[in-house]
């Protein structure tokens, strides 16, 4: 067994267990897509994510890994058409039951797929977007090749991921434990490596999210952290040195 199909066995299998429990049939609100036409410059990864995809009404859009399915259906909420795949065959009976119990089952369409091979025809998406997927496959130049396959001419894909550039950070956050949220192990997390193996295959921007805003742990206020979020993003925009110890980063990928 090769180390790819391993990683994927290990994926499947532990995946599968987390959404054979869930049903799938819970609503989202109107809040969770809307929202996005009063933001004017995001704060955080996630929103910047969704941003910098631009008009995707009438496109066709994959969600890459796409889990239980939330993100496909604000995605086609907002007028996309969008596909989706995951290695877990439970996540796409999920996302399928969520997708029409959110009345956007006419919009979406999902199935069990790679991220090295997902199974959909060459040249298929305007647009690819994902969240926290990118650390779950070690082999980026094969993703990248298929990324690549799946885009149609000036194509763009969009990721949001955990960062761990700096060692050193990662040794003085061990000293003060706190929970992690689902965060990958630090050797797991994206790091500008990775990045610039992508670099090969696309012209390649990128923008780093959260600093003091990792207080968000222990600091429940709403107010509180939204300033610290504005505070970061002011300082990895003006101190590049900074950016390596960021929190998230949002990857663009553009088709050469």
């Amino acid at each position: 067994m090769n180390e790819v199909t391993k990683e994927e066995i290990e994926e499947k299998e532990f995946f599968d267990g987390v959404y054979s429990k869930l049903s799938g049939k819970w609503k989202l609100r109107a809040h969770d897509w809307e929202k996005f036409k009063n933001i004017d410059k995001a704060t955080n990864g996630y929103e910047h994510s969704i941003k910098v995809l631009g008009d995707i009404k009438g496109k066709n859009v994959l969600d890459f890994g796409c889990g239980n399915g939330w993100l496909s259906v604000v995605l086609a909420k907002m007028g996309a058409n969008v596909s989706g795949f995951d290695i877990s065959k439970e996540a796409v009976r999920v996302a399928t039951s969520m997708a029409e119990y959110n009345g956007v089952g006419d919009r979406t369409n999902f199935k069990v797929g790679s991220g090295y091979d997902s199974g959909f025809p060459s040249q298929s998406f305007e647009l690819i977007i994902g969240q926290a997927i990118l650390h779950h496959l070690g082999d980026k130049e094969s993703l990248a090749k298929e990324l690549n396959r799946l885009l149609k001419p000036g194509g763009k894909a969009v990721f949001h991921e955990c960062f761990g550039d700096s060692l050193t950070l990662e040794r003085i956050r061990l000293l003060f434990p706190v929970p992690t949220e689902g965060e990958p192990h630090w050797d797991e997390q994206l790091k500008y490596s990775d990045i610039n193996v992508l670099k090969q295959y696309f012209n390649v921007q990128h923008k780093e999210f959260g600093l003091f805003s990792r207080l968000d742990r222990i600091i429940k206020n709403i107010s509180i952290n939204s300033a610290l979020n504005k505070v970061d993003c002011f300082l990895l925009d003006n101190l590049k040195f900074l950016r390596r110890y960021a929190r998230t980063v949002v990857v663009e990928l553009y088709k050469k």
